[in-house]
């Protein structure tokens, strides 16, 4: 018994169609294919060069090095930042006014510092956090310009009576 399973899982295995090549269904099939014609080819190995660590270092400490000059030298242009703020991300830019329609504590012409930064960039180069950036590296100043009240906003619930119930 355990030789005729051997013998059989040898065999190559043949795949048959369920209709012959020259019916209409065949042609049918074709167009609903579940997976591309070069699926069953042997794909063509990819060589790729992995930088060691230390040309890694050098390649990260170039780029930082390039980044700090233009923010030095002021030739970023003009600076934007993705913040977090009441639980919703906002792109801004120097000078841009920020409305913030939620409960927001401090009051006009409190100076505020911002420090949940998810990415701040330039026309040149962008930093992403991973999800924040860090707060000794970049944090956004803001002034609140004016605070105002609103209607307070009544939300009504219908809870329909539960029918057939037992």
């Amino acid at each position: 018994m355990l030789k005729s399973f051997l013998s059989i899982s040898r065999r190559p295995l043949i795949v048959r169609p369920l209709c012959k090549e020259g019916s209409a269904l065949f042609k049918v099939s074709r167009h609903y294919r579940s997976f591309p014609k070069d699926f069953l080819k042997p794909k063509k190995e990819i060589q790729e060069i992995v930088p060691s660590p230390e040309e890694e270092k050098i390649l990260t400490n170039d780029i930082i090095g390039k980044v700090n000059k233009q923010i030095i030298s002021q030739t970023h242009g003009r600076l934007f930042a993705v913040l977090f703020v009441n639980e919703r991300q906002r792109m801004v830019t120097t000078e841009d006014l920020l409305v913030i329609r939620e409960e927001f504590a401090p009051t006009a012409g409190d100076k505020i510092r911002m420090e949940k930064v998810m990415a701040v960039g330039g026309s040149d180069f962008t930093l992403f956090g991973r999800p924040l950036l860090p707060k000794d590296l970049v944090y956004v100043e803001a002034t609140v310009v004016e605070k105002t009240l609103f209607a307070t906003e009544v939300m009504y619930r219908y809870a329909s009576k539960r029918l057939n119930y037992i």
